[in-house]
């Protein structure tokens, strides 16, 4: 994600991607005529890990979507708590990693994303974190960086795909929130960025029916 990117600060659009004992979206015919029951949230206290790129991390003097989906729940009296190996943003000035500049500091602050990370990246080290934290839920908002990079959708897609299925051996009970990227501005190419992220959202969509 380049310095000059200005991805629109706006609530994420969140899709609920079944639980399964199988792998990553099963086959309608597998599926039967009846959808699958999604499991209910566990007894107790909430642990939502929100996973992915420089846009779940963000960058100095942002909100992030963490912090609006913070907001949300803590309005609703959910009883929950976010969790992560890192509380930091990703400094564009300092072109480092360790930035608390938030906009709005008073939230819980913990994730699992890094800025630039791709998704092989996640992938590869998504058991590790969830064995460590043990969240209930992973919110999964990765593959901008891929995509702006010029990754191909569908492979972008399959990464996702593998980290789901990753996680799922660390945590066998681990409920997962796949996000729709939001289009980007000031890349210098958005239309052709903007339709891979098209063609990830529309896959990501058939993928979770």
């Amino acid at each position: 994600m380049g310095s000059e990117m200005c991805i629109r600060d706006r609530a994420v659009t969140l899709l609920i991607i079944q639980q399964a004992t199988g792998g990553f979206g099963e086959g309608e015919e597998e599926a039967g005529d009846q959808p699958e029951a999604v499991p209910g949230p566990p007894e107790g206290e909430l642990r939502v890990m929100p996973v992915g790129d420089g846009l779940t991390q963000g960058s100095s003097g942002d909100h992030t979507w963490r912090y609006h989906l913070w907001s949300h729940l803590d309005g609703a009296d959910v009883d929950f708590a976010f969790v992560g190996p890192h509380d930091d943003m990703y400094s564009l000035e300092e072109d480092g990693h360790g930035d608390h500049s938030y906009a709005e500091p008073d939230f819980d602050t913990a994730h699992a994303a890094r800025w630039g990370r791709t998704v092989d990246d996640i992938a590869d080290g998504i058991a590790e974190e969830a064995a460590e934290h043990e969240p209930h839920y992973l919110l999964i908002l990765a593959g901008s960086d891929d995509l702006v990079s010029g990754g191909d959708p569908d492979l972008v897609l399959e990464g996702i795909g593998e980290t789901v299925s990753t996680a799922r051996v660390a945590l066998e009970d681990a409920r997962f929130v796949i996000g729709e990227l939001p289009r980007v501005e000031g890349t210098g190419e958005d239309a052709a960025v903007n339709g891979r992220i098209d063609r990830f959202n529309i896959c990501l969509l058939y993928t979770s029916d």
